[in-house]
């Protein structure tokens, strides 16, 4: 009875042998919508997560005929990037969400890998407010330096939220808003990639002040950046022609330029 089963389910696993196969699965519309829409797909979206390690192949070469590139990092989450050929418009992440991001890395490297415990948002706040200078703090947060009131605390935490629910919205992390608490998925690496190559931390602002000037990341968010993070109805990106590649895929950086 057992073996009965198991090659049952042998035989009624699916087969993607090629892109009709891949299409025709009801996953690759989810899948192909969260790609085009720069969220990041890890181990934690079990069946498309699956799906995607199922028909990588078959999707690398669909996605490469439309100048992006299906990546993988060592952490097994995959994502899109943009070739230089490619039209398909990106929305950059600003400073403090880039910052934000690598203190993240940094918490998460202090402590057991294993270890999903939530991590308050103040917690965030205090451990930028100790690792910036005060005049840095203010800058990114936009805030004038000194005595800081309520008000100015309340308008910190409003800021931070809004910057976490984007990166949750990417599936860089898992976000409670109403505990205010978050976690780290395994795509919250992916910050450390256009840092490759740094051999202290002093050398960081420096980095980051290239990656403005060379437009990789942008020093305060674009005027739609809440237009773009507004999730797109199923007709931007089917048509009656097939496959279009109208949505914008919100990708970080360009990672052809940071490979190690």
């Amino acid at each position: 009875m057992t073996d009965h089963l198991f090659t049952h389910a042998q035989d009624s696993k699916k087969q993607y042998l090629t892109l009709d196969d891949v299409i025709d699965d009801p996953l690759f519309a989810d899948v192909d919508y969260r790609l085009r829409g720069g969220v990041n797909i890890t181990s934690e979206d079990d069946r498309l997560h699956t799906f995607l390690g199922e028909t990588e192949s078959v999707l690398r070469k669909f996605y490469g005929k439309l100048h992006l590139a299906l990546e993988v990092t060592p952490e097994k989450v995959y994502y899109l990037r943009p070739q230089r050929r490619s039209n398909v418009p990106t929305t950059r992440l600003n400073q403090l969400e880039m910052v934000m991001g690598l203190t993240i890395v940094a918490m998460q490297w202090e402590k057991n890998a294993t270890d999903f415990e939530w991590i308050p948002v103040d917690f965030l706040i205090e451990r930028l407010k100790s690792q910036l200078s005060d005049e840095r703090f203010a800058e990114l947060y936009r805030r004038k330096p000194g005595i800081q009131t309520d008000h100015d605390v309340g308008r910190v935490r409003e800021e931070t939220l809004k910057r976490l629910s984007r990166l949750s919205r990417l599936s860089f992390i898992r976000l409670n808003r109403d505990e205010q608490t978050f976690w780290a998925t395994n795509a919250i690496y992916r910050f450390i990639e256009p840092l490759k190559g740094l051999s202290s931390e002093d050398e960081l602002p420096g980095r980051i002040s290239s990656l403005i000037q060379e437009g990789f990341l942008t020093d305060s968010p674009s005027p739609r950046e809440e237009l773009r993070d507004t999730p797109r109805t199923e007709s931007e990106h089917w048509s009656s022609e097939g496959l279009t590649i109208e949505g914008d895929t919100r990708d970080m950086f360009d990672a052809e330029e940071y490979d190690a």
